[in-house]
């Protein structure tokens, strides 16, 4: 935005970030002075609530009028981007002061006699800060003090009013509340300077600045931060349980000022000093050289006169208070653990979440993953101004794009934290935490999926998830080979060094150890992730379910740990937990709970008259009064819905059928079946009671795609073994024929032409998919039509226009017969959140409308992580209570 106008605001610099926006300063052309402009970020706009929340934060500090505190001039919109403008306060923040080392007493003084008038001035008006912290106060060399960011305040309720629960204006550019609601159970602010209310995640009053204002004035006697940790969870624990040093205070100290920290410092909100102003007046006499006993003297007058008014009040709202807290007081922690604490962590709007990245097919998988110790997280992002992995550091809030890594998918750190490896370009790669070169570890054609093991190696799944490889990650390291036709989607490291934990398409989840053998542990599907103490965890239509293996394939009774999990297109959740049991997470539900829609070709969408569920392939009829789709659960049926009337007709299958495709004559569905270690081609009929007819077996996956107009020949992917194919099954002949073959590209999604002239297809190499056309029934020239990244293409019956997709966009090539195919350039047709999980999941209808799936929670990125720290604590406690029942 830098050189832009907002208003009569032309922007000339960023000089800060937070959670609800970006702060630029800006030249004001009207009064020709410089102010600082707060922006709401950039995608944010449409939100109705955040724009209320915005101007709500703006009439709030437009109440604030106080020499310390930094003054709002008023809210600014255009082109639909509001903004504060607000006293643009120049000079070092008390963080930078602090950088340097110690204040003397005196300015320590000051400077704290400044902030607390600003505070009395904010409690006065019914505001709170509860964000102060040093990084909030601009403190310059010449005793100047002001207090910034107001954004985190909140109207104090009313006398007796039930909560504390009002939603919260902004973000701490730290740590702050999930869906932006300061409630019971979540977290606002910055660790080191929470009171130990909001550690709890309880409801907070003015008390809690109190606390913040007393850990900034010890920090800035000492030099130092009060309370710090190697990771976020320690600075929390050391702010709920850590022995507050007096004794390190400066020996100068006076006593008054000591007896103050102690009052500020004080836990229990019930015993700490209960108003700004009773601080502000101590430090006025200890600044103005009272004697202790004076100024002690004068703030306990203040608080007896206090004291006696508030006696009745307390006396009265005894027995109301007593029952109301009852219900709602969160359960202590039990003895021995730490209390679970709940935070949600904006990310800056430059470098959301993506969970598509770089990887084949548009295919989501798991984006994020967090270092052992709880520390460091890394996620993939894909915006205009970086597309790659960004590497956070938890405990500083820093952010920094890796370089080198576009394209990048998988994600996962090294054990130790000090490397990164992911997936990109068809190969696998590595790159330092710290940032640096990128090694070249190995090929890695279309692979689906990527673990670090505890025993230090990688493992990933190759074309199709028929391979799995091993290596140590080290440059010239060999590639071990160790399965082939696994049938997996998802590999993951073991509960031991060198074990792993398989999820296969088809046939549940196995566990490898050391030698190859496998163990099923009884789950079907799911992103199975193996913890301490035996704990298992694996996802389930947006749910985290957990259980205890007791050794073997024994798997103790599953309990729901976690709902809203984001669940990807593959079933992998986005989350990672660390050793020392902090979870990350995103939220969203299954994104593959779906609708069935039809966009026309105008643009117009509606909702078909059915239930949203974990749609798979689908294929339309011919007159399209009936849509066959399978289930990405993995389930042995069919679903055959009736357009007009609504009703479903469900297929039982003896697999679990992919690619399910009309007859011609709309009476019979086909679809590829995995039976034992091979496939079979099964028709089934539609219109009547006749049982399924195998058609073809293969040793290879069969996946159909689609019918020639005359009903002889049925167009298929075939795969295994490293390679793949373009074949035909030949009605008349009965058997199946292979037209073209590859061995570097999984082909597939192939598809007749209106007058079966050609067939075009799915081709997925190394660095993406193409769409190409082939003449049938033979010949050796093969067209490249989507010109750049394509799959899945469907002829509209007019033949006049080739679609296909890429990701969420949809395209389409105008194209001719003459003696030869000719073509157009490939236009964009539309675009939207309509699900792609590796499938068949649209068709293009008879009229040139589109039968697609709307993904209920399709987002490809979002601004906002979840933490959950000490959440293994929960998890044991839940598995407990569930074995008791």
């Amino acid at each position: 935005m830098i050189g832009t106008k907002l208003g009569s605001y032309e922007i000339t610099a960023q000089i800060g970030e937070g959670g609800m926006g970006r702060v630029y300063k800006a030249k004001d052309s009207r009064l020709g002075r410089e102010v600082a402009l707060k922006v709401l970020p950039e995608g944010l706009t449409q939100d109705a609530e955040r724009l209320a929340r915005f101007e709500r934060e703006a009439k709030l500090l437009a109440s604030l009028n106080h020499p310390n505190i930094a003054q709002i001039y008023g809210l600014e919109t255009s082109g639909g981007s509001p903004a504060l403008v607000m006293e643009l306060v120049e000079g070092p923040t008390l963080a930078d002061r602090l950088a340097q080392g110690s204040l003397s007493i005196d300015e320590s003084l000051s400077v704290a006699r400044q902030v607390a008038e600003a505070l009395e001035e904010a409690h006065e008006k019914g505001i709170i800060h509860r964000d102060l912290k040093p990084q909030n106060v601009k403190a310059s060399p010449e005793g100047k003090v002001k207090v910034l960011d107001f954004g985190l305040a909140k109207a104090m309720e009313p006398a007796g009013a039930a909560g504390g629960g009002a939603v919260n204006l902004t973000h701490s550019p730290t740590l702050t509340s999930p869906a932006l609601g300061t409630v019971q159970g979540v977290i606002v602010g910055t660790a080191a300077y929470m009171s130990p209310e909001q550690a709890r995640g309880r409801a907070v009053d003015k008390r809690a600045d109190l606390w913040a204002f007393g850990v900034v004035l010890w920090e800035m006697l000492n030099g130092r931060r009060l309370f710090e940790g190697e990771t976020v969870s320690d600075t929390l624990a050391a702010v709920l349980r850590a022995d507050v040093d007096f004794d390190a205070l400066p020996a100068a100290t006076p006593p008054a000022l000591r007896r103050l920290l102690r009052r500020l410092l004080e836990r229990n909100p019930k015993n700490r000093l209960h108003d700004i102003a009773d601080a502000r007046i101590l430090l006025q006499e200890v600044e103005a050289g009272a004697g202790p006993e004076e100024a002690d003297g004068v703030a306990s007058g203040w608080r007896r006169a206090r004291l006696a008014g508030a006696l009745l009040v307390v006396a009265m709202a005894t027995a109301a208070a007593t029952w109301w807290l009852a219900a709602r007081r969160p359960a202590p922690a039990p003895a021995g653990h730490d209390p679970v604490l709940r935070l949600e962590l904006p990310l800056p709007s430059r470098y959301p979440i993506d969970f598509i990245g770089g990887q084949p097919l548009g295919l989501e998988q798991t984006a994020l993953d967090v270092s052992q110790d709880g520390s460091r997280l890394v996620y993939v992002t894909k915006s205009t101004g970086f597309s790659g992995i960004v590497a956070l550091d938890l405990d500083s809030g820093d952010h920094r794009p890796l370089a080198g890594t576009a394209g990048a998918y998988r994600p996962v750190l090294s054990p130790d934290g000090q490397w990164v490896a992911f997936l990109a370009d068809g190969r696998l790669k590595r790159i330092p935490y710290a940032g640096g070169g990128v090694d070249d570890l190995a090929a890695a054609p279309v692979a689906s999926d990527l673990s670090w093991g505890r025993d230090g190696k990688l493992y990933w799944l190759g074309q199709e998830g028929d391979v799995a490889w091993r290596m140590a990650p080290a440059l010239g390291s060999p590639v071990e080979t160790l399965m082939t036709s696994c049938g997996c989607a998802i590999v993951r490291q073991g509960p031991e060094p060198g074990e792993l934990i398989l999820v296969r398409k088809r046939g549940g989840v196995v566990r490898v150890d050391r030698d190859g053998h496998e163990t099923p542990l009884g789950i079907e599907g799911g992103d199975v992730r193996a913890l301490r103490d035996g704990i298992l965890l694996f996802t389930g239509f947006g749910r985290l379910m957990a259980a205890r293996s007791a050794g073997g394939g024994d798997v103790g009774r599953p309990q729901a740990v976690l709902d809203g999990l984001r669940t990807s297109t593959l079933g992998t959740g986005q989350f990672a937990v660390s050793g020392n049991g902090t979870l990350v997470y995103a939220g969203g539900g299954d994104v593959r709970r779906a609708h069935l829609v039809i966009r026309d070709r105008s643009g117009s969408e509606r909702t078909l008259p059915f239930e949203a569920f974990t749609y798979g392939a689908l294929d339309s009829s011919p007159d399209g009064s009936r849509i066959v789709v399978g289930s990405s659960d993995a389930s042995p049926r069919l679903r055959v819905l009736d357009v007009t009337s609504g009703t479903t007709q469900f297929i039982e299958a003896a697999g679990s059928p992919v690619g399910p495709t009309f007859s011609p004559d709309g009476a019979h569905v086909d679809a590829g079946v995995r039976v034992g270690d091979g496939w079979q081609l099964v028709e089934y009929a539609i219109a009547s009671a006749a049982p399924p007819k195998i058609l073809a077996s293969s040793p290879h996956r069969l996946y159909p795609g689609g019918w020639s107009q005359d009903g002889r020949y049925l167009a298929l992917g075939e795969s295994g073994d490293g390679q793949s194919w373009i074949s035909i099954w030949d009605r008349q002949g009965g058997e199946l024929r292979r037209l073209i073959s590859a061995t570097d590209a999984l082909l597939w999604a192939p598809v007749f032409s209106p007058d079966d002239r050609y067939i075009a297809y799915t081709a997925v190499g190394a660095t993406g998919s193409e769409v190409y056309v082939m003449p049938f029934p033979g010949g050796d020239r093969r067209w490249l039509v989507s010109a750049g990244t394509g799959e899945e293409p469907q002829w509209r019956r007019d033949a006049s226009r080739l679609v296909f997709r890429r990701g969420r966009s949809w395209y389409g090539v105008s194209y001719e017969d003459r003696d030869t195919f000719t073509f157009g350039a490939p236009q964009l047709l539309f675009e939207g959140p309509y699900l792609n999980i590796g499938g068949m999941e649209y068709r293009i209808l008879a009229d040139g409308s589109a039968l697609l799936l709307r993904s209920e929670s399709g987002e490809e990125s979002v601004d906002r992580l979840n933490v959950v720290v000490n959440w293994l604590d929960e998890v044991r406690r839940k598995l407990v209570q569930g074995s008791a029942r």
